[in-house]
């Protein structure tokens, strides 16, 4: 069965989801398409927020009221550096990457307490083909050697069982 056919039966149980999905895709279709004048993105936004306004659906008419309040910002994010392919829109992704790199390898460390380890595996996963000027540290100088036990033998008792008499 092909995706149109899918569709076809979908639609048929209620004739709301077709104008859904025609409203989806007016701003799927908005917000990929570049190279166009302020005045034509204000234009086509209007359009949107109209014809989300117009519709029965209330998650439509609430999104209309999402755009209408950050109308700003969804038209400043169009601004656009010209290349030499393409225009690319302006996005703060590649800084969001690096600011996401940290707190993964955080996450990753599972409790690894030795900075000087972690600081390295930090530099190390974000070199580009760079020389690392340091040998890598042995495995009893990254391990915490603070005597406290962790994980699941972590509570170990030698306590008689209380359940019996003798």
């Amino acid at each position: 069965m092909s995706t149109t056919e899918i569709e076809k039966r979908l639609f048929r149980i209620d004739y709301k989801l077709e104008k859904m999905r025609d409203l989806k895709e007016l701003y799927i279709n908005f917000n990929k398409r570049t190279g166009r004048s302020n005045p034509q993105i204000n234009d086509e936004l209007d359009a949107i927020i109209l014809a989300y306004k117009k519709s029965d659906i209330q998650m439509f008419m609430d999104f209309a009221y999402l755009l209408c309040k950050y109308r700003e910002p969804i038209i400043n994010s169009f601004v656009a550096l010209p290349n030499l392919e393409k225009e690319i829109r302006i996005s703060n992704s590649p800084v969001e990457r690096f600011n996401r790199k940290p707190k993964d390898l955080l996450r990753l460390a599972h409790g690894t307490r030795n900075f000087e380890a972690f600081r390295l595996r930090l530099l190390f996963n974000n070199r580009k083909d760079k020389i690392i000027l340091r040998e890598p540290l042995l495995m009893k100088e990254i391990k915490n050697h603070t005597e406290v036990r962790r994980g699941y033998n972590a509570k170990k008792t030698t306590a008689p069982h209380q359940g019996c008499h003798s």
